[in-house]
């Protein structure tokens, strides 16, 4: 069970961790406790050995904990990289020393019972204009990144079902987990149409939302998959700025 400043929040939570990556298990189990989240398990991620493929552990560990989600009938799950950076961050209007993170997390908590969407990203960053839902959560058409997100048990199943990406002859082919929920949410995605029976899996109902604030930054630090340092936090920002317009949407900061 996760609880978010003692409420309860869902099923199961895992954070994925290379098991050498001991730096990126300390930083990231001191954000989980700086944002009141309690009961993440550690999921070792995948190591794939097939030279083709090796850049694809992260993403089998998604598929992975799908997995565990489907065989144990978790409604939702929290589905973590070790990456996470805590900020709640609504825009650079506001500081971030200014949010009331316990009346965030009880009104984003309230929200996913009544809205349910399928994935609920805590951390990703918007790329289109996204879309009023609620006070808390606002509908997205375009992302990139994964880590950080709830995901419900039809998403699971989805996933499992539809994430291929060592097959050539599938729209998710070479698709990172990332780019994979994107196109799904993108409704004109050409790869998705250029593929048989792709227009079915493109009219997916699967509902995507996005919270405001912004959980989870993606914090600084050397990535495995592309072999050198990244720091793609101020990128992430610039994009909630430009996507996630708060004045616009009408969204009201929870605020101490």
């Amino acid at each position: 069970m996760i609880k978010w400043f003692g409420e309860y929040l869902c099923d199961a939570g895992f954070l994925i961790n290379l098991k050498e990556r001991t730096d990126r298990l300390l930083v990231a189990e001191k954000e989980l406790n700086d944002c009141g989240i309690e009961g993440v398990q550690i999921f070792e991620a995948v190591s794939i050995l097939d030279p083709n493929f090796n850049k694809y552990g992260c993403t089998q560990s998604h598929i992975e904990i799908a997995k565990k989600q489907i065989e144990n009938n978790w409604e939702y799950v929290l589905y973590l990289e070790d990456d996470i950076k805590t900020e709640y961050y609504y825009s650079e209007k506001i500081p971030l020393e200014t949010v009331d993170r316990k009346k965030v997390s009880k009104s984003i908590i309230e929200d996913l019972e009544k809205y349910k969407p399928d994935v609920l990203w805590l951390g990703v960053r918007p790329e289109e204009n996204t879309e009023y839902v609620s006070n808390n959560l606002v509908k997205t058409n375009k992302t990139l990144m994964s880590h950080a997100y709830l995901g419900s048990l039809k998403y699971a199943k989805f996933l499992i079902e539809n994430l291929r990406y060592t097959d050539n002859k599938h729209f998710s082919s070479r698709l990172p987990i990332d780019y994979f929920i994107s196109q799904l949410t993108e409704k004109n995605c050409w790869q998705i149409n250029s593929f048989e029976n792709g227009e079915n899996i493109l009219k997916n109902d699967l509902k995507v939302y996005m919270s405001s604030p912004l959980i989870f930054n993606q914090g600084a630090s050397f990535s495995n998959i592309i072999d050198k340092d990244v720091d793609y936090s101020t990128w992430v920002r610039g994009c909630i700025n430009a996507y996630v317009n708060i004045d616009k949407l009408k969204i009201i900061p929870h605020l101490k």
